[in-house]
C-alpha cells in the first residue's frame, strides 16, 4: 500500500514486457489504479488532475506520458526485454487474435488490426518470407513489431527508424525515473517501490497474460535469425545500454 508521502507511480507499458504482471500486483498494493487500456477516458482525467490515483499504467508513447504526468510528481518507470523474445511474444499474441474462436472481440479493433490478425494467424513463425510481406503490406506492423521498444520511448509510431530516433530512445530512458529488465522483474518492481516510498516489495511478482500461442521460430536458421535480428536492430542496442545501467552485462 502507497505510504504517506510517497509518490504516485506511473508505469509505460511497452507490450509483452511484464506489464500485465506488474499492473496485477500493483492492483493489490494500490487504492486507486487507473489502466488506461480498459478506460481511455482516464487519460484526460488524469492530465487534468481531475482524479487521485496511487497508480497508473498504458501503452502509450513516451511523448503521451509526458502530458499524462505533467502535473503531479509521479514516480515514472518502464521494463525493457530481451529483443527478439519480446518482438516473437508480440507477434505470437497478436497471432493470437485471428482464431476463430477471438474473432467475436474484433468489434473493439480496426479494420488494419483485424486484417494484421487474420494475415498472421495462418503464417508459421519461420516463413519469414510472407511474415515480412505481411509487415510491409499492413499499415500497423511497423506501429506492433519493428524495433517496438524503441518506438516507445523515441514517440515514432509508423515511419522507419532512424539514428536519430535511437538517440532519442536513450535521453528517453535518462528521463525515467527508474528502467528495468523484464528478466529481473522482481528486482525491478522492488527498486520503483522502495524508491517512491512505498516501501518492500511484500509479494513475489504473478506471471500473467503469457501467449496463447506456444513454439517459436528457428533461430538457429541464419535466414530466420537475420529476420529477427533486424526488427530489433535498435532495440538491442536500447536493450543493452540499459543492461549496462542495471549492471546486467
Amino acid at each position: 500500500m502507497r505510504r504517506r508521502g510517497a509518490r504516485p507511480i506511473f508505469m509505460l507499458h511497452i507490450p509483452k514486457t511484464a506489464g500485465s504482471s506488474v499492473n496485477v500486483l500493483m492492483s493489490g498494493l494500490a487504492e486507486s489504479v487507473a489502466h488506461l487500456e480498459s478506460k481511455p477516458a482516464l487519460k484526460a482525467m488524469i492530465a487534468e488532475e481531475s482524479v487521485d490515483v496511487d497508480y497508473a499504467s498504458g501503452h502509450v508513447y513516451l511523448d503521451d506520458m509526458r502530458h499524462l504526468t505533467k502535473g503531479r510528481n509521479w514516480f515514472t518507470f518502464t521494463i525493457l526485454r530481451e529483443p527478439i523474445a519480446q518482438t516473437v511474444s508480440h507477434i505470437k499474441w497478436v497471432k493470437s487474435f485471428g482464431a476463430p474462436s477471438r474473432m467475436v472481440s474484433w468489434r473493439g479493433y480496426s479494420p488494419g488490426e483485424c486484417r494484421l490478425f487474420r494475415a498472421l494467424y495462418g503464417t508459421d513463425l519461420d516463413d519469414v518470407d510472407k511474415l515480412g510481406y505481411i509487415f510491409r503490406r499492413n499499415e500497423l506492423a511497423a506501429h506492433f513489431f519493428d524495433n517496438c521498444q524503441t518506438r516507445y520511448l523515441a514517440g515514432r509510431r509508423d515511419r522507419p527508424l532512424r539514428e536519430s530516433d535511437y538517440r532519442d530512445a536513450i535521453a528517453g530512458l535518462a528521463s525515467l525515473d527508474h528502467v528495468g529488465l523484464c528478466e529481473r522483474v522482481e528486482d525491478t518492481l522492488s527498486a520503483v517501490l522502495q524508491s517512491a516510498g512505498w516501501g518492500a516489495l511484500p509479494v513475489p511478482v504473478p506471471r500473467t497474460n503469457q501467449a496463447r500461442i506456444q513454439g517459436g521460430p528457428d533461430l538457429d536458421d541464419p535466414r530466420v535469425w537475420s529476420f529477427y535480428a533486424n526488427l530489433t536492430r535498435f532495440d538491442r542496442r536500447l536493450y543493452d545500454h540499459c543492461r549496462i545501467l542495471e549492471g546486467a552485462a
